[in-house]
């Protein structure tokens, strides 16, 4: 009977032995599939940021894009108002000029028709025209100057929005 005890002891530590060996292998298939399954998620985090980063490139390369053309319309916006303010001061300029002239030009003759006593109601209607042209003359450079100024009010307009 201690060879059958022998033997019923060598048959149930097979058994553990066997049972033992089916832990350990389900163990490491649990471990093996709980590997895959993170590998999959770090894969999957991996594509997901991946992805993200992609669009954030794109959204930012856009938003360059429309930066710098803002900021080349905001270039050209700016030259043109310089030149609309340009162009103002020298029709300002030209004005004054004019209407300098017209004034010594007018006063000349108004002199000139009270030293002389010649022909009074020609002078006077030189005078009188010259006056015209004057206040004309007065009446343009006004009108170009506000020209000027509602011109440079709309590229101010264009440039704040």
């Amino acid at each position: 009977t201690s060879v059958e005890s022998k033997e019923n002891e060598l048959a149930a530590l097979k058994i553990e032995l066997a049972v033992a060996k089916d832990e350990a292998k389900a163990a490491v298939t649990k471990q093996t599939n709980m590997r895959k399954q993170a590998q999959a998620e770090l894969e999957r985090v991996r594509t997901e940021t991946s992805n993200s980063i992609s669009e954030a490139n794109v959204e930012i390369n856009q938003r360059g894009a429309m930066l710098q053309q803002k900021e080349n319309l905001l270039k050209e916006l700016q030259k043109k108002y310089d030149i609309l303010v340009d162009e103002a001061k020298k029709v300002q300029s030209a004005s004054k000029t004019k209407i300098a002239a017209q004034n010594d030009e007018l006063t000349k003759m108004e002199s000139s028709l009270k030293a002389s006593t010649q022909d009074n109601g020609s002078l006077n209607e030189q005078i009188v025209q010259l006056k015209k042209s004057l206040a004309v003359a007065q009446s343009d450079a006004g009108k170009s100057a506000q020209t000027q100024a509602k011109e440079v009010k709309l590229s101010e307009q264009a440039m704040a929005t």
